[in-house]
């Protein structure tokens, strides 16, 4: 959606302007401050997020996240996620709330 990822332009573009005025830093590129802050773009943190969170909800270490897990052994792909259906009918501002969740969007 392309509403989530105008928030995470902003989002990132604050890290940019906070990174940008840190001593040693104004003369750098993004990326470089990130290196040599030793930190992840807020992406790549999300991403990394979503990622621990599949793995708990599959491993069972955190309470249902609405995801079932398919465990197809015999695939080489490993296990499978589904994802919960919409319901379309409901008002429109939850529907938006839950299409924006990780038990909805999960890891894209």
């Amino acid at each position: 959606s392309s509403g989530i990822n105008a928030e995470y332009g902003e989002l990132e573009q604050v890290q940019r302007n906070f990174t940008r005025r840190i001593a040693g830093c104004g003369e750098m590129n993004y990326w470089e401050r990130l290196n040599h802050l030793n930190l992840q773009s807020l992406q790549r943190r999300r991403e990394r997020y979503m990622i621990i969170q599949m793995w708990k909800g599959y491993h069972h270490l955190t309470p249902d996240i609405g995801i079932l897990f398919n465990p197809d052994t015999g695939s080489r792909q490993g296990p499978r996620a589904e994802w919960p259906s919409l319901n379309h009918k409901a008002q429109r501002s939850k529907a938006s709330l839950l299409e924006g969740s990780f038990s909805v969007r999960g890891p894209t």
